[in-house]
């Protein structure tokens, strides 16, 4: 999904969903700038990431 898809409506429904955000989104910019390596969970070999909950 492009950034075409993040919309008030898609990001409040109550669904667990799993994607990459673009980070030319402003809160995506800002979730990676404050994230610590101490906050990531490992997924997959080589893939870390954070669960961020919206709303």
């Amino acid at each position: 999904m492009d950034s075409a898809g993040y919309t008030a409506e898609t990001l409040m429904q109550t669904m667990r969903w799993l994607m990459r955000v673009p980070e030319t989104m402003a809160q995506a910019k800002q979730q990676v700038k404050e994230a610590t390596e101490a906050e990531m969970l490992e997924f997959a070999a080589g893939y870390q990431g954070k669960e961020v909950v919206c709303g």
